[in-house]
């Protein structure tokens, strides 16, 4: 059995109370002498006792737990709404009076677990008719006034008003829809019932009520309540139409599911009815807060274990079932420990290793046993089990770098350096060190590439996630003086049909001169693109990474194209650069939101500079002509390594493609900042000053902190404009 109730006392008809258990509610109903309301054809029941009952809302069964003694409240008493410690109510002092007043009461909760239910009054009687009441999640006690069509937050210390609201729209009319419950979903949006088979959200501000579409309801529900697993999921009574049965439907999207029928919690003759509405408690006559939390792992194997005494009820003494693999506590390897006064048990043995285990502990109240939820955790292994494996890295030469892994049972580490990207090819292997961090000072170039840890104890070894160390550096670049060849040597391109029309194409004429420095590459738009092949070589870029494109566009460009690109729809990672049809560029990280765009207008026949950083926590940048233009930061997004390989001149496709020239691309494993990426503009153009970034103290707007900035600054000093006088 879970711990999720609905905890339902009715007091003067019908409630439903959701616990923050699990999967479980209580519903109670009054019998009595028949009260005509203002209507005169509502009948209300008042009289003890209240019959208990539980739903498990996994199973949607009920069941009977007998009579509850509500002492001294001979009168009418709705709007129930309770918070974990806390359960409350309205006396109305004449149900068939409009000007009746309302009482708040609270309810001893730990004598819910007895025969009587007690309740003492918080304040004085107040000039309002709270049919109805609900906390919302942030603790605000509300009720509805269903006479005045009010809403009303309540200070649950005393009874009074602390605001009031007007409730309309959604076809609302007071008393014609009666409201009969409120319910606040998790995110505090506020749901309400009435009668005439409607349910509103409520906008607790405005008083604005939206009736909710959808499948068609029986009338006169009363009370709601929203599952605390699912608050899209609504429980209700229907008690106005003579048989007090539980309903359930979801009320996802604003519109309502088909409404299910869980049955009837009494058998209702000679026209009786019930009244009630639905709340929140945080109570349950079960054990609770196992330790072992619930689902927990890597447990030790000497662990003992320990759970709190239910809220309601008062055990003589807990029965402890275990066992290991599965939770048949009736079949043969079921440990049965009967008497435990305390709240723990030590096991007489250590446990099994990588084992799990299941356990229920049964209450024993009063001699009837209430049997308590299934629990479960599972012990540690007996090997070694890494729990937080090496995190790539980058570094600036020189810098120091570490990998490091967490784990248990542990007894030796060995790190290893890989060239292949697997920790499972050791023939390419070099161990580098045998502690649990592994410290690489003055980081070089040479110590790029692959790493990983052997965690090894008397029982076996295991090995950690593969990490990867970079360096901060200029990763390619592309000059195209007569060949496609990156001038560190190592990624070289090639002139490629992506679509095989011409196997081999000749770039020979596409190299032309007044390039921004020397030569471009020129591309005609007829889908042939220059592929760097392999894409693994980019794996950097999810720590950081600056791409820089030189390109010059003839004016008519009819579609968006791709200077540069190494991401393609249907595949992972990678990043973009684009210049839409109207001449604006952009560039972009798919996993971090799409696009973000320049104004400036590229395709104006001249040579202008696209650059886009990625610091490798959440931010991308986007500078045109060396100048900064905007940002979009996505703090803590996951970034997936490329599946494709680079391309210049358009898609791999062979769509978007380019009418133009490209030059000078650079590929950077670490984002250049402001001042960097300016002089990646000023280095080839003269004659143009840009301002990387304002000063702080620059007041005069010339990129320049001097005496002219200090001379604005005097202008003002001493100067004060404090009223009535400066002191």
């Amino acid at each position: 059995m879970s711990m999720k109730k609905i905890l339902s006392l009715l007091l003067c008809g019908m409630c439903l109370i959701f616990s923050s258990g699990a999967n479980h509610v209580y519903a109670g109903t009054i019998y009595g002498t028949q009260i005509a309301t203002n209507n005169g054809n509502i009948p209300v029941y008042c009289d003890p006792p209240t019959t208990l009952f539980e739903i498990d809302t996994a199973t949607d069964t009920v069941t009977s737990h007998g009579n509850v003694l509500v002492q001294g409240l001979d009168v009418r008493v709705e709007g129930l709404a309770c918070q974990p410690g806390k359960l409350v109510g309205f006396v109305i002092s004449d149900p068939v009076d409009s000007t009746a007043t309302s009482q708040l009461i609270e309810f001893d909760m730990s004598s819910l677990g007895g025969t009587e239910v007690a309740a003492s009054p918080k304040g004085a009687e107040q000039n309002y008719f709270a049919c109805a009441a609900a906390y919302s999640t942030s603790g605000q006690l509300w009720a509805i006034d269903n006479i005045s069509g009010k809403l009303y937050q309540i200070n649950d210390n005393d009874g009074s008003i602390i605001t009031t609201v007007t409730l309309s729209g959604g076809g609302y009319a007071p008393q014609t829809n009666a409201v009969l419950d409120l319910a606040f979903s998790s995110t505090n949006i506020c749901y309400i019932v009435g009668n005439t088979n409607y349910v509103w959200k409520a906008n607790v501000n405005t008083g604005v009520m939206t009736r909710l579409t959808g499948a068609s309801l029986s009338s006169g529900l009363c009370g709601c309540a929203l599952d605390p697993d699912d608050d899209t999921m609504m429980y209700a009574f229907r008690t106005f139409g003579g048989d007090d049965t539980v309903k359930k439907f979801s009320v996802a999207g604003d519109v309502i599911g088909t409404e299910v029928n869980l049955g009837s919690i009494r058998t209702i003759t000679n026209n009786e009815g019930g009244r009630g509405d639905l709340a929140s408690l945080g109570y349950t006559e079960l054990a609770k807060n196992p330790t072992p939390g619930n689902g927990s792992i890597l447990i030790a194997i000497d662990t003992d274990l320990s759970w709190e005494a239910p809220d309601l009820g008062t055990p003589s003494s807990y029965t402890l079932n275990y066992r290991a693999d599965d939770n048949d506590f009736g079949a043969v390897g079921t440990t049965v420990v009967s008497g435990i006064t305390g709240l723990s048990y030590e096991f007489p043995a250590d446990l099994i290793n990588d084992t799990t285990y299941y356990w229920r502990v049964d209450a024993i109240v009063g001699g009837s046993t209430k049997t308590g939820s299934v629990w479960n955790f599972t012990t540690i292994p007996q090997v070694p089990y890494i729990s937080a494996d090496p995190q790539s890295t980058i570094s600036a030469i020189g810098d120091p770098a570490e990998f490091s892994i967490v784990g248990l049972n542990i007894e030796s580490y060995k790190w290893y350096r890989s060239l292949d990207a697997a920790n499972n090819t050791p023939g390419d292997d070099t161990q580098v060190g045998t502690d649990a961090t592994l410290l690489i000072s003055g980081v070089q170039q040479t110590d790029e590439g692959y790493y990983y840890c052997e965690a090894s104890n008397g029982a076996g070894l295991v090995l950690s996630n593969i990490a990867q160390l970079w360096t901060k550096r200029l990763m390619a670049h592309w000059k195209f003086e007569d060949n496609l060849n990156d001038q560190l040597g190592i990624h070289h391109g090639s002139f490629i049909d992506p679509n095989e029309n011409n196997p081999t194409p000749d770039p020979s004429s596409r190299y032309v001169a007044g390039g921004v420095s020397g030569k471009a590459f020129e591309f005609t738009g007829d889908g042939l693109i220059v592929e760097i092949p392999g894409a693994e070589w980019i794996d950097f870029y999810p720590l950081g990474m600056t791409a820089s494109c030189w390109i010059k566009l003839d004016a008519a460009q009819t579609e968006t194209v791709n200077p540069m690109r190494n991401n393609e729809p249907g595949y992972n990672g990678g990043f973009y650069m684009h210049i839409y049809a109207n001449g604006n560029a952009g560039g972009g990280i798919p996993n971090l939101g799409g696009s973000i765009n320049a104004t400036s207008v590229f395709a104006d026949d001249a040579w202008h500079l696209l650059t886009i950083t990625y610091d490798g926590v959440g931010t991308m940048k986007l500078f045109a002509d060396g100048e900064y233009i905007t940002e979009r930061v996505n703090t803590g997004a996951v970034v997936a390594l490329p599946e494709v390989p680079l391309v210049f001149g358009g898609r791999i496709t062979g769509e978007a493609s380019l009418v133009g020239y490209i030059d000078e691309i650079r590929i950077f494993s670490y984002p250049l900042d402001n001042v960097a990426v300016a002089h990646l503009y000023t280095d080839l153009i003269s004659g143009v000053e840009i301002c990387a970034e304002d000063p702080t103290f620059d007041f005069d707007g010339d990129c320049i902190v001097n005496l002219n900035d200090f001379a604005k600054f005097t202008e003002e000093w001493m100067l004060c404009n404090v009223v009535p006088t400066c002191k």
